[in-house]
């Protein structure tokens, strides 16, 4: 008697975005390239939570639909407050097997979802979060490019619990968001650290947090 073929996961790629039409439609096409080659057994959808008020990247989203053939959710919180927007997305998102959070000014390196699956499966754990690098522009003073300033988020070993997280490379089991209620706080929406504080926030509600030191997302400085 044949085996069973096994049962094809889901994964939601949710991304917050606030009037940046340009740096988004770059990082859709790169999803699109992503899961072309990572992807394979993995059922992929995309949650956009645009936080503008005019909506601004509908017609963004509209253009990856037809011209890339990516299934997106187009949602507009228009709160003006980056936690509420994270919440709506990874609510949206959290329907399905894993979610895959990046930021919308993020261009995710070869591998970015491969290994945060890879660490996902061989640990188990609820969290897997990804390197985020900052890059500096050209025209950068040496001073910045000299010494580690653009390294505030550590480098931590490969498979190991790392001591801080951030959004903009973190992989999320969907039945762990669904059960923990783990949210990001309102309060902080305004003024910052609502990331680090939603990962001290899931760790006391007993999540496990493992890091996947090969995925990789850079962002530039600004």
């Amino acid at each position: 008697m044949n085996s069973p073929p096994e049962a094809t996961r889901s994964l939601t790629i949710a991304i917050c975005t606030y009037r940046r039409p340009r740096e988004l439609t770059a990082l859709l096409t790169e999803v699109r390239r992503s899961t072309d080659r990572e992807a394979s057994g993995l059922a992929i959808r995309v949650v956009v939570a645009d936080d503008c008020p005019d909506g601004s990247a509908a017609a963004v989203v509209q253009a990856a639909r037809h011209g890339l053939g990516l299934l997106v959710e187009y949602l507009n919180p228009a709160s003006g407050n980056v936690s509420r927007a994270r919440n709506a997305a990874i609510t949206a998102a959290s329907n399905t097997d894993l979610v895959l959070c990046i930021d919308d000014d993020c261009t995710p390196a070869e591998g970015w979802i491969t290994e945060l699956l890879r660490i996902a499966d061989s640990t188990g754990a609820d969290i897997v979060t990804g390197h985020h690098e900052f890059i500096a522009p050209d025209d950068a003073p040496a001073w910045l490019t000299a010494e580690p300033f653009l390294q505030d988020h550590g480098i931590f070993a490969d498979g190991t619990d790392p001591a801080v997280g951030n959004m903009a490379n973190v992989l999320l089991r969907g039945d762990w968001l669904r059960q923990s209620n783990v949210a990001f706080r309102a309060d902080l929406g305004t003024t910052g650290g609502e990331d680090m504080v939603f990962f001290a926030d899931a760790r006391s509600a007993g999540a496990t947090v493992r890091h996947a030191a090969y995925s990789l997302v850079r962002e530039p400085y600004q």
